[in-house]
C-alpha cells in the first residue's frame, strides 16, 4: 500500500464515519473532490470496497395509507369497462404527498382518460 492511498483510504473513513453510514462510494468521492483528493469514482469504489464500506439505505418516504385491512388487492374498474368515447366521460385522480423543505405538501391531479389531458390540479 502506497503512502497516497494509505491518505485516501483515511479520508474516505472519516468522510463515511461523518455522514453516519449513508454515504456510498460516489457521494464519498464528490465529497473529497471538494477537498482537493482528485481521484475518480472507480478509484473511490474500489477503495471503499478494500476498507469495507457500504452505505446504509434509508426509507426516504413511506406514504401515508388507510387504516381499513385488506385481504385483497385493489380493484380494478377501469379494467372491464370499454374505452371511453366523449370527454368527461370518465376522469382518473392521483394523489401524492410530496415532502418539500421538511413540509409534506398534498398534490392532486385529474385527468380525462379520453382525451388524456390533465383537467385540474392542486397544491
Amino acid at each position: 500500500m502506497d503512502r497516497e492511498s494509505g491518505l485516501s483510504k483515511e479520508a474516505i473513513s472519516k468522510t463515511y464515519r461523518l455522514s453516519k453510514g449513508r454515504f456510498g462510494y460516489r457521494p464519498i468521492q464528490a465529497h473529497l473532490r471538494e477537498k482537493s483528493f482528485g481521484y475518480g469514482r472507480d478509484r473511490a469504489l474500489r477503495l471503499t470496497r478494500e476498507i469495507g464500506i457500504q452505505d446504509e439505505q434509508s426509507n426516504r418516504y413511506k406514504p401515508y395509507g388507510t387504516d381499513i385491512p385488506h385481504d385483497h388487492g385493489s380493484l380494478n374498474l377501469l379494467k372491464a369497462n370499454r374505452k371511453p368515447s366523449t370527454l368527461d366521460e370518465v376522469c382518473l385522480a392521483a394523489t401524492t404527498y410530496p415532502k418539500i423543505d421538511e413540509q409534506l405538501l398534498y398534490s392532486a391531479t385529474v385527468m380525462d382518460l379520453f382525451s388524456r389531458r390533465i383537467r385540474g390540479r392542486s397544491v
